[in-house]
């Protein structure tokens, strides 16, 4: 006898059935991003479901039918995100549910107010849009990359062009976001190490050309932190630290990337930044090194060793993003 059984469209696929996609976003540096919106597309429709980042620069959408999905980081322009490379991973054990897929929203123009002190290359790098793009809304036109907008200017763009990258189930995917602004973070200390908070300070930043930007004034944070963007082309600086009394306290500024902090020429540059003086020493930790590494062990609440294992290398990375 052929033939075959009615379908009951109660009943579904068990969700220990269903599979995973595991998406890791990171920067021009390799180190994760957080907060990064993904979308993942239904097979077979255009259903989706956002989420976002961990603080680990990681997301994983569960209850999936297994086979291959797209997925894309919404609203970056093509050109600025890619696919570094996937791993398989192991199955989960646990069950999971489908995901809340639903119409996707639709795609809309973009408007960025400026607020002082921010470039094109910097608005355009953190909207994910190439500066091209972007058109300030009085003039009509594409500003200059360098120059800074004045605070209040209005930046329009056009949605960019939709592209999609296909990951299969069961697999670690990641993806590089290309080309984010750069963050320069300082941290003020005292001789005994305690935060210079609420401190006025003057930045000065020169660009690759040789051009100087305007002077940019901030207050360091209770931390005795200093935050500000730079453009890609920022190559030097100075620093004007005022303490209260008597003379600024005067910084010089080099800009370039850091080695990981896997290797010793790593720590030194994270160590002087956080406040621990190395001596000038670089590379191979010397006596200064590892005094500033019982320094910030200490400070950090570590094992004070002087020597730089995987623990305090772990920490000096993260508290160096923060």
């Amino acid at each position: 006898m052929t033939g075959g059984f009615a379908s009951d469209p109660a009943i579904q696929p068990c969700s220990r059935e269903r599979s995973f996609i595991e998406v890791v976003v990171v920067g021009d540096d390799q180190a994760p991003l957080p907060d990064m919106v993904l979308e993942l597309r239904e097979p077979g429709s255009h259903r989706v479901v956002r989420a976002r980042t961990d603080k680990h620069g990681r997301f994983r959408f569960r209850g999936l039918k297994p086979g291959a999905h797209d997925v894309r980081l919404p609203g970056v322009d093509p050109s600025l995100w890619r696919p570094l490379g996937w791993m398989a991973l192991k199955p989960e054990g646990e069950a999971a549910s489908e995901p809340p897929w639903a119409e996707p929203p639709p795609d809309e123009a973009i408007t960025w107010t400026c607020r002082g002190h921010e470039t094109l290359g910097i608005v355009a790098a953190r909207l994910g849009l190439r500066p091209s793009r972007l058109v300030e809304q009085q003039q009509g036109a594409a500003p200059a990359q360098d120059v800074p907008l004045a605070q209040g200017a209005v930046l329009q763009a056009e949605p960019p062009p939709v592209r999609w990258e296909s990951v299969a189930t069961g697999r670690r995917q990641v993806l590089h976001r290309i080309g984010l602004p750069v963050s320069l973070v300082l941290r003020m200390r005292d001789d005994l190490h305690a935060p210079r908070g609420r401190r006025p300070y003057l930045l000065k930043i020169s660009l690759e050309t040789g051009a100087a930007l305007p002077h940019r004034r901030g207050t360091t944070d209770e931390e005795g932190r200093v935050v500000e963007l730079l453009p890609p082309s920022a190559s030097s600086g100075e620093l004007l630290l005022d303490l209260g009394s008597g003379a600024p306290v005067k910084m010089k500024l080099r800009f370039a990337a850091l080695p990981i902090p896997a290797e010793d020429a790593g720590l030194q540059p994270r160590l002087e930044n956080l406040g621990y003086p190395c001596g000038g020493e670089r590379g191979a930790p010397g006596p200064h090194t590892r005094a500033a590494l019982q320094w910030f062990q200490y400070a950090s609440g570590l094992p004070v060793t002087g020597e730089a294992d995987a623990d305090t290398r772990l920490l000096l990375f993260a508290l160096h993003q923060s």
